[in-house]
């Protein structure tokens, strides 16, 4: 199984020329752009102080169009937290789809920008804020690590100033330092979730700055460079996958936790906001996020049938012995593996019987030697061996949609 993990980490490009180029349709379940105001379509759990305002023109901070958006709109849905008044407390805000529920294999992607008071690196007073997004929440939660959170759900922030800056939750709980939920190895005395950890590095470069026309507005204050491993002041593509009760969080295509079959309570999805800390930004005009483009889509993966297995131009006796060698085991086409789903069995023989032609070459009946006791009994009960084909996929679809 060693290849078949090895090949989960691939790209989606790399892995489709790997695996046959296996096709992956999206369905859009749910999407909205928020080019108009869309809030009749969601259910908000807010704590006080904060807000949400939809169709909201980002382009009055100077933030350029997410991309994707038909015509380079800048409407999105803008969250503010702990802005508006003189407590200082912790305080999140999310929204739900009303009355919607998300089954089988699907994923919600979004672009997230995060916005932050200055001067950088370090951010001004109150610059660390968090985006936090969502699967099987019960949709009628204020998320946060208190309360009634629900659902694996994920959160990040701006400038990497918490110190734990890429955070994972099952309902209200946050995985640990050296929980391996998170992709990112241990380093040093730097943990799997800080920013400074170098796993983030080669995605998150650093060196973002914020638009002009907020320099240009406060010229003293929103001035200097985002660190290394930063998420914020650049448009973010966020994936969080749920693929055969699997959770993957993928940031601009790099894995950053995944949950294993964990408990889901609910089956909606949520997008939000959060200052986990309890102070007050000392300039809450830059301070907020922005969320465009979101939608959920379920993802089917249908594999190409192929049984030409040494790539001779006809399918014949030879294949049939690559994959009688390959029976049983994990593998791709080299292998004997017809359908793509990297595990040689049955089925795989079924598409070299229905795909074996005329004119192939047969081998001679001496040169075909008789299946091994194992082989036999394995192909009695293709069933057994078929067994697993769901499985396999699911980890086929992970892999494409960057988990």
């Amino acid at each position: 199984m060693k290849r078949l993990r090895n090949l989960f980490s691939l790209s989606p490009g790399v892995l489709a020329a790997t695996l046959l180029a296996p096709t992956l349709t999206r369905a859009a379940l749910f999407s909205d752009n928020f080019d108009v105001n869309s809030s009749g379509l969601y259910t908000v759990n807010a704590d006080p102080d904060t807000t949400v305002a939809f169709a909201y023109d980002y382009s009055a901070d100077g933030i350029p169009s997410a991309p994707g958006s038909v015509g380079g709109s800048t409407l999105g849905v803008k969250f503010t937290a702990n802005n508006g008044d003189a407590t200082a407390t912790a305080a999140a805000i999310n929204i739900s789809p009303t009355g919607q529920s998300f089954t089988g294999d699907y994923v919600l992607r979004f672009h997230s920008w995060l916005n932050s008071n200055g001067p950088f690196p370090d951010g001004g007073t109150g610059s660390t804020e968090f985006f936090t997004a969502g699967v099987g929440t019960d949709g009628d939660d204020v998320q946060k690590s208190s309360g009634s959170a629900s659902g694996a759900w994920f959160a990040g922030d701006s400038e990497g100033g918490s110190g734990i800056d890429f955070r994972a939750y099952l309902n209200a709980t946050l995985q640990g330092p050296t929980s391996t939920v998170y992709t990112a190895p241990d380093s040093g005395t730097i943990n799997r979730r800080n920013a400074n950890n170098p796993y983030y590095h080669t995605t998150f470069p650093g060196g973002q700055t914020p638009p002009a026309s907020q320099t240009a507005a406060n010229p003293a204050v929103q001035t200097g460079a985002l660190k290394l491993g930063t998420l914020g002041f650049e448009w973010r593509e966020v994936e969080i996958a749920n693929v055969g009760g699997d959770v993957t969080w993928t940031i601009d295509g790099l894995l950053i936790a995944m949950f294993t079959a964990p408990v889901l309570t609910g089956s909606n999805v949520f997008v939000g906001h959060w200052d986990v800390f309890a102070s007050i930004a000392a300039n809450p005009e830059f301070s907020f996020g922005i969320v465009d483009n979101l939608v959920v889509e379920q993802l089917v993966v249908t594999p190409t049938e192929d049984a030409d297995f040494d790539g001779d131009g006809d399918v014949d006796g030879a294949d049939f012995l690559t994959w009688q060698r390959g029976l049983g085991a994990a593998g791709d086409l080299a292998d004997g593996d017809a359908d793509g789903d990297m595990f040689v069995d049955g089925d795989d023989l079924v598409i070299w019987r229905e795909q074996f032609g005329p004119g192939a070459a047969t081998p001679a009946v001496g040169a075909v030697p008789e299946p091994s006791t194992w082989a036999m009994a394995a192909l009695a009960c293709a069933g057994c061996l078929t067994m697993a084909a769901q499985s396999r996929r699911v980890g086929l679809v992970r892999a494409m949609v960057g988990g």
